[in-house]
This record gives structure tokens, sequence and C-alpha cells, in this order.
């Protein structure tokens, strides 16, 4: 499959959804499929190449909102 990917299982939130930092640096919250899980990840299906998931605890989470994205590090 060309769209599947291994995410942190920690990047899952309900509803089978994902928190995502668009283009314009705004919370998007984007459903997924997943196709397998364990313990600590999960092989996620309909993901962007490029996409850009919030880990970050949100108190308050609404689509639109303007969040600061930190620099990446491996």
């Amino acid at each position: 499959y060309s769209d599947v990917y291994v995410i942190d299982r920690e990047a899952v939130r309900p509803g089978n959804t994902v928190w995502v930092l668009d283009e314009k640096d705004t919370l998007a919250i984007v459903p997924f499929t997943f196709l397998v899980r364990d313990q600590d990840h999960v092989v996620a299906k309909g993901l962007e190449p490029d996409t850009r998931l919030v880990l970050s605890h949100l108190s308050n989470p609404l689509a639109g909102m303007a969040l600061q994205p930190l620099p990446f590090r491996d």
C-alpha cells in the first residue's frame, strides 16, 4: 500500500482520528483507518506522506485553531 504508515499510538485520538497541523499551521482533525495496532504503534491507512501529526495534549482542541509548530528533530 502506498498510503500506509506506522504512527505512535499516542497520536491516535477518539473516533480513529489524528490531529494534524495543516499548511496554515492550524489544527485539523483527520479520520483514518487502522489496519493493525499494538501497545505502542498503529498501522494507519489514509494519511498523506507529509502529514504533520500533533502529539501535544490540547485541553480544548478545535478544528482551525492556530498552533505553533516546533522544529522537527530526529
